[in-house]
């Protein structure tokens, strides 16, 4: 179980970073400004579903817990990675208009 709630944040941290922070643009802006031209990174660099595979198999791996049910688990949270995506945004969106509403009231 431990297991899989750490493939979960993985997952999450992952998407958080990929998805929503947009660092990777600023990565491709700041070498592209560096070296004066444009640049485009490999997408598995910027792929939140390949990051995703990638660190939770080396993770499993570094961990000792490789097994067909944990590489598959960790398959379908790769899969999910859009949905944790549009989910993350929502609570970020939902708490923003609700600091607003908050705000306006007092």
């Amino acid at each position: 179980m431990n297991t899989l709630i750490t493939l979960a944040l993985i997952q999450l941290s992952v998407v958080i970073i990929t998805d929503i922070s947009g660092v990777w643009d600023n990565i491709e802006q700041a070498v592209s400004k560096w070296l004066h031209c444009k640049i485009k990174l490999p997408h598995i660099c910027i792929c939140s579903f390949c990051q995703t595979w990638w660190i939770g198999l080396i993770w499993l791996i570094a961990s000792g817990r490789v097994n067909m049910l944990m590489i598959a688990a960790l398959l379908m949270l790769c899969t999910f990675t859009s949905v944790t995506s549009s989910l993350v945004r929502l609570i970020t969106d939902s708490i923003g208009s609700l600091i607003n509403f908050l705000y306006k009231k007092l």
